[in-house]
């Protein structure tokens, strides 16, 4: 390996998160800061999948409690829990 490749590994490790040594796996989940955009198809998907419900759901769940992820999700279970 050049010494500039090793320069730029080095760089790129050093800006990963480390956890124990090793580099942290993503989140189990979408970050709950990420904000849900329905007039993007491809999102709307992507997030009735990540918060298993359907896109009927998803939509109604924005329009209540807003676009942020960790709302949703929260809205969700919530009415999840009520309905069980």
């Amino acid at each position: 390996m050049s010494a500039d490749a090793s320069l730029t590994w080095s760089l790129i490790e050093s800006a990963l998160p480390l956890k124990n040594n090793q580099i942290m796996k993503h989140e189990e989940h979408a970050p709950a800061h990420w904000r849900i955009n329905l007039a993007e198809p491809w999102e709307v998907a992507f997030w009735a999948k990540e918060l298993e419900c359907s896109e009927g759901a998803l939509r109604a769940a924005v329009e209540t409690v807003g676009t942020v992820s960790h709302d949703v999700r929260t809205f969700l279970r919530q009415v999840e829990q009520r309905l069980h």
